[in-house]
């Protein structure tokens, strides 16, 4: 169904939240869902140990898999990429494919192979590896479901380790001072807690209302916002704010970048701060949050594949005084925050792509149905703003003098239609001249701090020559 997520996989990650699984047990499951997800013949999960793979568990056809272990040394050049870069890859002729395994398709005997990366703590523990298709060759969408579905894989291994490091803890106990013992297990206790909850969820929504049980109730949190940030391009958005101070979104938006969430975004460091009211130079948005009564802030760096993606910014009441265990509590609660948050992001983008899709079917068939040149440029604006809505778009024509406005929209409104001469035009006379897209941000002066706004120009081409650009402005 266009849009929505896969019931394989939204079934898969309900059992994963309501019955704790052991490894063994997790692993078949991996093998099952992943071969009938993407129609594989076969798959398996490859478990890494003493620098080899074993067979960890399997689905559909065996026979591939009718081997015990074998060395990484000399594994396929597929399997070491996956290794080096931690991500998923494929290819749908090993045969012919310096990808394949050099030893004749021996012993994994595949013609279309896909492989995802299982993790834990950041390394590489086993191979989620799917043969051969029902529908021919493997695709990006096969490979964004098995590296989604490999991901919750890593939650439960990860709940499971803190299960049995909590057994280990408690263990240990008599060997403490008895209030150590319990902080120590306090602190476990919501790691556990905060595993088993984000592990079940499929939507933004369900991954806030998780994480506001787990920051209230065991953290005693007033408030709390997750932003997502990319350090390159200085954007920043709000994807989430509950509990006090919670501010407009354009009013964090805009003064992102000259705050302490910046500066832990381009530092990837967390920053604790005790008392905003000792801070000196309090700027604008850390005064409001003193008059709100927040004087207490955890801000948190969500980090992927050693890239901040965002900030988790925890609100408390008052001053607060975050001792080494609350902030070791915090720093690996947010591990468990970003790899949820990458989740839910990949299933958003499952979805949107799925509409998208949708969007483009039905612009192509609006182009389709013209009957004159002259509706052609209102028609390609419409268009595009069906499928990638934003502030402006303009179409531009190449003139004997250069690069001609023709038409001009604004929220999806034709507000001009008369021919004008670009002059501040920079980025869409290099993607006219090169048929290549370009990707600029740029800062706008605002009433208290410099706005960011993106460009995005595309050539309209007959042929092999552009005739126009497309710019997005937004």
């Amino acid at each position: 169904m266009k849009g929505t997520i896969p019931d394989l996989l939204t079934r898969f990650v309900q059992e994963i939240a309501n019955n704790p699984l052991t490894n063994r047990a997790l692993y078949e499951r991996l093998a099952e869902t992943a071969r009938e997800l993407v129609e594989a013949s076969s798959a398996c999960v490859l478990e890494i140990v003493d620098q080899g793979f074993r067979v960890a568990a399997t689905a559909g056809d065996p026979r591939p898999f009718d081997w015990a272990t074998f060395s990484i040394a000399p594994a396929p050049v597929l399997v070491r990429e996956v290794l080096d870069s931690r991500r998923a890859r494929y290819t749908n002729h090993t045969a012919h494919d310096p990808h394949g395994d050099p030893r004749r398709q021996q012993p994994l005997n595949a013609r279309p192979l896909a492989l995802a990366p299982i993790l834990l703590a950041g390394d590489v523990v086993g191979l989620l590896a799917c043969i051969n298709t029902a529908h021919g060759a493997f695709t990006d969408a096969d490979l964004a479901l098995l590296e989604h579905l490999a991901l919750h894989g890593t939650m439960v291994l990860r709940s499971n380790a803190l299960v049995r490091q909590a057994d280990a803890m408690a263990n240990d106990t008599r060997a403490h001072d008895a209030a150590r013992a319990a902080r120590a297990a306090h602190v476990n206790a919501v790691l556990l807690k905060t595993a088993r909850a984000l592990a079940g969820t499929t939507t933004p929504e369900s991954l806030y209302r998780g994480l506001a049980v787990i920051l209230v109730q065991e953290l005693h949190a007033d408030g709390f916002a997750v932003f997502a940030a990319d350090p390159e391009l200085r954007t920043a958005r709000v994807e989430h704010q509950w509990g006090v101070a919670s501010f407009p979104r354009t009013r964090l938006e805009s003064a992102f970048w000259h705050t302490p969430l910046g500066h832990v975004v381009l530092n990837a460091t967390p920053l604790f701060i005790e008392d905003l009211t000792a801070e000196s130079n309090l700027d604008d948005l850390g005064g409001a949050l003193v008059d709100a009564g927040v004087h207490a802030l955890a801000l948190l760096p969500l980090v992927l594949d050693a890239r901040v993606e965002g900030v988790l910014a925890i609100r408390y009441l008052g001053a607060r005084l975050f001792d080494s265990d609350e902030r070791e509590l915090l720093t690996n609660l947010v591990t468990q925050v970003a790899l949820a948050f990458r989740n839910t992001v990949q299933l958003g983008k499952l979805e949107r792509r799925a509409d998208r899709f949708a969007l483009l079917a039905r612009a192509q068939q609006q182009l389709t149905q013209l009957t004159s040149e002259e509706s052609l440029p209102q028609a390609i604006a419409e268009a595009v703003h069906l499928v990638i809505p934003c502030d402006v778009i303009d179409v531009l024509a190449i003139g004997a003098n250069g690069l001609e406005r023709v038409l001009h929209m604004e929220a999806g409104r034709v507000m001009a239609t008369d021919p004008v001469t670009i002059a501040d035009a920079q980025l869409a006379v290099s993607t006219a001249q090169t048929g290549v897209p370009r990707l600029a941000s740029h800062l706008a002066p605002g009433p208290d701090v410099a706005r960011s706004t993106m460009e995005l120009c595309a050539a309209v081409r007959f042929g092999h020559r552009s005739t126009g650009v497309i710019r997005l402005l937004g």
